[in-house]
């Protein structure tokens, strides 16, 4: 199953002070510890957030005015704009791996908005959340978007909370994939700070140069072998045991594309030869 804890969906927007609520507008981004709302601070305490209806438009800033399954968001203890980052837009861009307070951290994701897992509650009750689906789906693994847009240790608690709820109902061996954009370098990072005593992610997804040569092999473009030799040790091209844990996991085409041409697998087949 494909997983999101690092933001939800567009579900509400950013009004600046004494306006409106149809004077929404997606402010700059706010470094740390700084955020839209901050009562500590003149430029942004006025500042205020508001709940999306159905329509998408703004229409309350209460959240005790959320009744309509499609308006706001669901379950309710999300509706706190605590639980929300509201540092605004900025760079998704590598900015030091290692920091958790890093703007592509706490940015929102373009138009979605960034879950602030340091703050109490919020990540035990989005790990409650898919706690339950897996109870209802019986699925076996989860597949962990924008890996890189959350801080190692909050990677690792939820991998770890995750897996010690699968093995309580017999799943020993629960299957955990991060999707870490930005190639090797990033896979390897984070890989090697959240795989720590095999108990938090199993593997990362591979969607760097890897990826671009099992399209190439899938379409006849280049020998199998070559593919394979990426994971010999003796091979030039390893720097890291990334390619060589218990699970590797990557495809031929995917939707980021993050390297190599941004075209899907079937693109290049002539019309009439699909």
């Amino acid at each position: 199953m494909d997983i999101i804890i690092n933001h939800s969906g567009d579900n509400w927007g950013y009004v600046p002070p004494a306006s409106p609520l149809t004077s929404e507008i997606g402010p700059r981004y706010r470094e740390f510890p700084d955020f839209y709302g901050n009562p500590n601070n003149n430029e942004t305490k006025d500042w205020k957030t508001a709940w999306r209806n159905e329509q998408q438009s703004l229409f309350t800033e209460h959240s005790n005015q959320v009744f309509e399954v499609h308006d706001g968001v669901w379950p309710k203890e999300l509706q706190d704009f605590k639980t929300y980052t509201r540092a605004g837009a900025g760079s998704l861009d590598d900015n030091d791996l290692g920091n958790e307070h890093a703007q592509h951290k706490r940015t929102d994701f373009y138009s979605l908005k960034d879950f602030a897992l340091d703050v109490p509650d919020t990540l035990p009750f989005l790990s409650d959340c898919f706690k339950y689906w897996i109870a209802l789906t019986d699925c076996d693994g989860f597949r962990i978007d924008t890996v890189k847009h959350i801080s190692l240790e909050e990677a690792r608690n939820f991998c770890g909370a995750i897996l010690e709820f699968a093995e309580s109902i017999g799943k020993r061996n629960f299957l955990l994939i991060g999707e870490i954009a930005g190639g090797e370098g990033n896979q390897d990072f984070v890989l090697d700070f959240t795989s720590l005593i095999q108990r938090n992610l199993k593997a990362a997804l591979d969607i760097g140069s890897d990826k671009v040569n099992l399209h190439n092999v899938g379409k006849g473009m280049m020998e199998g072998s070559i593919y394979l030799e990426s994971f010999k040790e003796e091979s030039k091209e390893f720097d890291s045991h990334r390619s060589f844990g218990n699970r590797h996991v990557s495809v031929i085409d995917d939707h980021d594309h993050v390297m190599g041409e941004k075209i899907r697998f079937s693109a290049e087949i002539p019309d009439g030869q699909r």
